[in-house]
């Protein structure tokens, strides 16, 4: 498990420290006692067969013995004072590690500091292990005056006031600063490497420490949870501004915040997940809550962004929205009527108003969040006539199979407020963009689709179950933009009793989130679609082919941008079999033989000798775009996920993967719709010399859920790129290319018989070019007359309709690049909808507010 949370971190912190003693005195000699599970010592006591609580207990405590497949021993948290000294006694003297007084450190200051101890000892461990010799952090105090001899330190930790003396730094110099340090470098901390852990042979023993049962540990873990949660929940809402707001109106892609979102509250669910296990023995996480709650009122010590007002500390711990799912667990599941009290009106509710008065804004946060969670309840439950479910339809689904409040939901709650509240009007905006789009997908598939019936057979790919499928994509996109289930939703809100509204798409026009998750649920299966379909017509990579061979020669001046940015979405490595570019005719006809099928052992008898009329399958275009793909299925109505699915995705962020280090960001190159939210880090970003080298051990959240938004957008153009607008243009310009040469080929090359697809023309054309015409002069000839027609259609209106059908359907725009004359793309400014569009829309969604 890698430490994502602050409570993850400091329990590897603690498990480092633990290990290393146990492991450093065992090496040196300490014989540790057999591990005893307790449900066995009862049952050895003639206790007999528990039941009820008592074997509940036994089990648990059980849990933390596990001898089935690891030998294991648990150290107590008294034991580690007996190691530490054993461990100094040694001769030759054990040097302690820089990582282990760095783990040591930490775990001193914040469980001192949250315990308020620091606060009344300051920096004198001695003291503070004196005074405090059974609770946890007089007992790390302890170990850690015992091995002061073997410590030694590099550098003092980042954030500290002390100042070195001659580049030097000693005990004092490095633990003096626990109680006046204000900037945290708990999860933000860049530690000297691990070394490896004493070996202990075959007989390898586990070392876990015994199981945290106080109340004040789970008191600490909510606390810390409860912040790391502020700032999950502040980059969920913050990342929305790319989209909202951007940069001087350009946008950046509608899914992309949605699918960052699911992640920050699949986040959650997984951080929850220890903290429910520390506090079930205490009642469970709302009581515990309360003690927190207390806890705060006193010391006033939670995160900046939570306001003095009681409602304040109600919204960091998530109140409103727990207790608006447990009126709706008693009313819903439970049939009453009269559960549904306020008739929600979206048009009066929304725009939500910054800085309201309290109360006025307690009475329209538990209007939003009733219609809210209902609505999802209702789409979780009924025939709804969506094709994705985000975390809160879900979440509503599990509420009424069990009537447990997930935690992760009454979070989902709040982001939806959060996003309202910072976005207000503009909150729309996601909606008529979702349709734009929409519309766009449909054109071009509806112009595929002619282009299929009006071509010669042969000429495109006639699969039954690809036209199938587009006959299905096409219908399921009008399904959702006329809101075929409205009429169904209707009747369920009357039977009910919920004040029912007359306006189709309410809920999804105020719902961003799902309204990304509806476009990318689109996205994923047109890529599906085209990349097949793209691979199963060799007319893209023929032209592409032609084009740079005839650039290579520079019989061609104009630039086709679709070829360029074919070559730029997919990689060249993708699309050319050496991996690069070719230079001359002969190579590019070599290379197109072998792309499109044709084994090298027949080319090596020479190219004339080629059957070009033979059937071969061509070599398939790769998939990208991995880490889009994990949500695919996660976003499916009804489809059970996995419980590692939040892991796994961490782990397949290509900085993350393979435990690569890299250098993070420090928040100076975030963009600017990605504003730094927590004091805490912008502290860190000043005090930080230098980028830090982050892995997955050691990346604090915010940098993690940059590194994820960074991925998610540069995945984004594989699934939005118009592939089957390139094989239409690909078709229409070796067309004209083949007229302008066919009668040339027909008269100078012998054998010429090429049957209707373009791609066997090509290869019949670069047959003349390079052994089959005799004549150098007529050659050039008809390579003159290719580069002339594909200049003319270059240049045509129609030359670069993938380039701009791409830049409307993602903004992006590809083009070389000044001043380094480099062909790239950048997000520019999405054209407005013509009025011709703006009407179709309209009339499609019945609504007349779109675009307004």
């Amino acid at each position: 498990m890698c430490p994502i949370g602050t409570y993850q971190r400091y329990k590897d912190d603690l498990d480092y420290v633990t290990k290393w003693l146990a492991t450093t005195a065992q090496a040196h000699g300490y014989l540790f006692e057999p591990p005893t599970n307790p449900l066995n010592s009862l049952q050895e006591l003639g206790v007999g067969r528990l039941k009820g609580k008592a074997r509940k207990e036994a089990k648990e405590a059980a849990r933390w013995y596990d001898t089935k497949t690891k030998k294991q021993c648990v150290i107590k948290i008294r034991d580690l004072i007996p190691l530490a000294e054993l461990i100094t006694s040694c001769q030759p003297p054990i040097s302690v590690p820089e990582a282990f007084a760095a783990s040591l450190r930490r775990l001193i200051k914040h469980r001192g500091r949250f315990s308020g101890l620091l606060e009344k000892t300051g920096f004198n461990l001695v003291n503070l292990a004196h005074k405090y010799p059974h609770h946890l952090v007089g007992i790390l105090a302890a170990v850690c005056n015992i091995l002061e001899p073997r410590m030694s330190f590099s550098k003092i930790p980042i954030g500290s006031e002390t100042p070195s003396e001659g580049g030097t730094v000693d005990f004092i110099g490095y633990f003096g600063d626990l109680a006046r340090e204000e900037v945290s470098d708990f999860v933000n901390a860049i530690d000297p490497p691990r070394p490896e852990l004493p070996s202990q042979g075959s007989s390898a023993i586990e070392f876990p420490l015994e199981p945290p049962k106080s109340k004040e540990n789970a008191v600490f873990a909510l606390y810390h949870f409860y912040r790391d949660l502020q700032v999950i929940q502040d980059y969920a809402v913050s990342v929305w501004m790319g989209f909202f707001t951007g940069d001087a109106g350009v946008r950046r892609p509608l899914a992309s915040p949605a699918l960052l979102t699911i992640l920050c509250i699949g986040l959650v669910q997984d951080l929850e997940k220890d903290i429910t296990l520390l506090c079930r023995s205490h009642g469970d996480v709302y009581k515990v809550s309360q003690e927190l709650a207390l806890h705060l009122s006193n010391r006033q010590s939670m995160s900046s962004d939570v306001t003095e007002d009681s409602y304040g500390t109600d919204e960091a711990m998530l109140v409103p929205s727990f207790n608006m799912l447990r009126k709706l667990c008693n009313g819903l599941l439970g049939k009453k009527s009269n559960t549904i009290s306020h008739d929600f009106d979206p048009s009066k509710e929304f725009p939500l108003q910054d800085g309201p008065p309290v109360e006025e804004k307690r009475e329209t946060d538990s209007h939003i969040l009733q219609w809210f969670f209902v609505e999802s309840y209702l789409l979780a439950t009924k025939k709804s006539g969506y094709v994705v479910e985000d975390e809160a339809i879900k979440g509503m689904r599990n509420l009424a199979k069990t009537t447990d409040v997930p935690l992760p939901l009454a979070f989902a709650g709040h982001v939806f407020l959060d996003i309202h509240r910072k976005h207000g009007e503009q909150v729309t905006d996601a909606f008529d963009v979702m349709v734009q789009q929409l519309l766009y997908m449909h054109n071009e598939l509806e112009d595929y689709k002619k282009f299929q019936e009006d071509s010669p057979r042969g000429a495109v790919d006639r699969n039954k179950s690809r036209r199938r499928e587009l006959n299905d994509l096409m219908k399921d996109i009008d399904s959702v933009i006329s809101d075929a289930g409205f009429d169904e939703r209707m009747k369920v809100h009357k039977k009910l009793g919920i004040p029912v509204t007359n306006r189709r798409h309410d809920f999804l026009r105020r719902n961003p989130i799902l309204c990304g998750l509806t476009l990318f649920h689109f996205q994923s299966r047109m890529e599906r679609l085209t990349l097949a379909t793209l691979n199963a017509s060799p007319a893209p990579i023929a032209a592409t082919y032609l084009h740079y061979a005839l650039a290579d020669e520079l019989l061609i001046e104009y630039i086709w941008h679709d070829v360029h940015m074919f070559l730029e979405v997919f990689g060249v490595s993708s699309l050319f079999t050496d991996g690069d570019v070719p230079h001359g005719r002969d190579n590019f006809n070599r290379q197109l033989l072998l792309r499109l099928g044709w084994p090298a052992s027949v080319l090596s008898s020479g190219d004339e000798q080629v059957d070009l009329e033979a059937t071969t399958k061509q070599q398939p275009v790769p998939s990208k775009g991995e880490i889009l793909r994990m949500y695919i299925e996660k976003c499916m109505p009804g489809k059970a996920e996995s419980p590692n699915w939040t892991r796994g995705l961490i782990r397949s962020m290509p900085k993350l993967a393979d435990g690569r280090h890299f250098k993070g960001d420090g928040g100076r190159d975030l963009p600017s719709y990605m504003p730094m939210v927590d004091e805490e880090i912008q502290g860190r970003k000043r005090a930080m010399q230098g980028s830090p080298t982050y892995t997955l051990s050691n990346i604090p959240i915010w940098e993690l859920l940059h590194q994820c938004s960074v991925a998610l957008q540069d995945d984004h153009k594989f699934f939005t790129y118009p592939s089957l607008t390139f094989i239409r243009m690909a078709h229409s310009c070796l067309d004209d290319v083949r007229e302008a040469c066919e009668p040339l080929l027909k008269e100078h090359l012998p054998g010429y018989d090429c049957g209707p697809e373009p791609h066997r023309f090509v290869l019949w054309l670069f047959r003349a070019v390079t052994c089959g015409v005799e004549s150098a002069a007529l050659r050039n000839e008809i390579f003159q007359a290719a580069a002339t027609a594909m200049a003319a259609f270059i240049s045509s209106e129609i030359g670069d309709e993938t380039s701009h059908r791409f830049q409307h359907t993602t903004g992006l725009k590809y083009e070389f690049l000044r001043p380094d004359n480099i062909y790239g793309c950048h997000y520019s400014v999405m054209p407005r909808p013509s009025e011709e569009e703006l009407a179709k829309m309209r009339d499609w969604t019945k609504r007349d507010d779109l675009f307004r």
